[in-house]
């Protein structure tokens, strides 16, 4: 046993003093996966909304509560189709809400990112141009699903 100066001391009934710290951190590193599975679990709901053929959906999160989330699209404009990615649309509606609301940009922003493809989980790394998007906005951390 140690004592509170650091130096070492024989340990005389070792079943009162015996702290089980593997159990512990086991059961922050399990709530910490869990809150993640929940959030990528919203993000794979979301996708499933989406008509096109690679479906993607992303969850903006701060503060463990979710503030945006969206889905890919699909936009006409006059003779032309293109595509609006997930996550671009979640930044545009957590534009929306922060500019309606006045809020500051004090929060900090995690980014959850899923892919779906005949129910099963699908690489979905952003691309550049959603990256920049990300670095802009001032996303801290980015989470994305992989095969």
């Amino acid at each position: 046993m140690i004592n509170a100066i650091g130096e070492r001391r024989p340990c005389t009934d070792i079943t009162n003093i015996h702290v089980d710290y593997t159990n512990k951190d086991h059961l922050i590193c399990q709530k910490i996966n869990n809150k993640h599975s929940m959030f990528m679990e919203l993000a794979r709901k979301e996708a499933t909304k989406s008509t096109m053929q690679h479906k993607h959906g992303c969850v903006i999160v701060s503060r463990n509560k979710v503030v945006s989330s969206a889905h890919n699209i699909v936009c006409k404009d006059l003779n032309k189709e293109f595509s609006i990615h997930a996550e671009v649309n979640a930044l545009r509606k957590l534009k929306k809400i922060n500019t309606s609301n006045n809020n500051n940009s004090n929060r900090t922003y995690e980014m959850y990112v899923v892919r779906i493809g005949n129910d099963d989980l699908k690489y979905s790394k952003p691309c550049p141009n959603c990256k920049n998007a990300i670095f802009t906005h001032g996303i801290s951390k980015v989470y994305y699903s992989l095969n």
